[in-house]
């Protein structure tokens, strides 16, 4: 009668170790701490909303944390994904434009180029930004 009691109890104590580890390890601890890692203050992280998208496979949430100066700036989306992590602060890259017909008439070939290079980047940049908010708006927002 004790054998199946004692296996039982065996049983309730190896998932709560594997479950457990899940928490340590799983996907949303380590996306927890990536983030945490580009904070200024990393101790003073706070959390909320974390929830790991299996389909996307993305960890969204929100963090608060304190700045330079100590005080806390408010809750802010954050995702993971693939290690990578995009925090919107509010202020990322400014819209590049398009550079204008007068400009391109004044820079001579050589100046244009560099200059049309320069912008390409400055593109390149802007629409992964917007390509990164819309992944929270779609992804993240609606799975909240």
């Amino acid at each position: 009668m004790n054998k199946p009691l004692i296996a039982a109890v065996v049983l309730v104590l190896l998932a709560g170790v594997s479950w457990a580890g899940y928490d340590r390890f799983g996907p949303v601890p380590k996306a927890k701490r990536a983030v945490m890692d580009v904070l200024t203050d990393p101790e003073s992280a706070r959390f909320k909303n974390v929830r790991y998208v299996s389909d996307a496979k993305i960890v969204c949430g929100q963090v608060n944390s304190k700045n330079r100066m100590g005080g806390y700036i408010g809750f802010i989306p954050f995702t993971v994904e693939a290690g990578e992590v995009f925090i919107d602060d509010g202020e990322g890259p400014a819209d590049p434009g398009k550079i204008s017909d007068a400009e391109e008439r004044r820079l001579d070939p050589l100046q244009f180029e560099v200059r049309y290079r320069e912008h390409q980047k400055k593109v390149v940049v802007y629409e992964a930004y917007l390509a990164q908010l819309a992944k929270i708006e779609s992804v993240c927002d609606d799975k909240a």
